[in-house]
């Protein structure tokens, strides 16, 4: 495991340790991990984190759904290793933007291809009924039908991918790419994670993230544009 900056707080100390033991930080993930440990500008991510109201006492940036029976500062380690985890993954996974109609073509290439499948399962069903096109003896119409399973399982798969991708209101969802769309994909992720926990924007917060763990430049506006505009369909 990479040192951890004496600078860190104990309490996100704890959570990197546990990280860095996570199987899901091996692997492609562990690049990731390595640039957020390694990079100042993280101290910055932690303060605003661990950062307390001065009249209260509690947290800035409280988690919206805490668990049952958790104190305020369990709460807040479980929504800060989320975060940080979520941040390690899409950037591991290159996660990226993409246009509607890119979606749209892809959807009906699957439905299409599925069709296709379905169409030829049936013509060699007949032609094992049958004893057409060679499919006349014993082994040839077992083949057949093991065949004929397979291209009906893989066409009712391409079905079904189709109805989990994105919609035209996942904010990963743009109607035109400007810069890197990894990079604008993973801030985008990163922006609504931090929404999700803390039922505020942060997109500054984001915008660093995203710098450190993909190594590249950012800025808040990325992830504004992303949860503030409108859809238009």
């Amino acid at each position: 495991m990479p040192k951890i900056s004496e600078e860190t707080p104990d309490p996100i100390k704890r959570i990197l340790k546990g990280i860095d033991r996570h199987p899901r930080t091996f692997g492609p993930h562990r690049a990731a991990f390595e640039k957020l440990m390694n990079d100042r500008r993280m101290q910055e991510v932690y303060g605003q984190f661990l950062r307390r109201d001065r009249q209260t006492g509690e947290f800035y940036y409280r988690p919206q759904n805490p668990k049952a029976g958790h104190t305020p500062e369990e709460a807040q380690v479980t929504a800060i290793r989320e975060i940080l985890q979520l941040s390690i993954s899409a950037a591991a996974d290159k996660i990226a933007v993409s246009k509607y109609e890119q979606i749209e073509a892809a959807k009906q290439r699957w439905l299409d291809e599925a069709k296709r499948l379905r169409l030829l399962a049936n013509d060699v069903e007949l032609a094992a009924e049958l004893g057409l096109l060679g499919v006349d003896d014993p082994a040839s119409v077992a083949l057949a039908s093991e065949h004929i399973e397979v291209a009906r399982r893989f066409a009712n798969w391409l079905e079904h991918l189709t109805s989990g991708l994105r919609r035209s209101d996942d904010p990963l969802v743009v109607a035109r790419i400007s810069g890197d769309p990894v990079v604008r994909g993973v801030q985008t992720m990163i922006a609504v994670k931090l929404k999700e926990q803390f039922g505020r924007r942060c997109d500054g917060i984001a915008a660093i993230l995203t710098s450190v763990v993909l190594g590249a430049e950012t800025t808040p506006r990325v992830s504004r544009a992303a949860l503030t505009r409108k859809k238009t369909r």
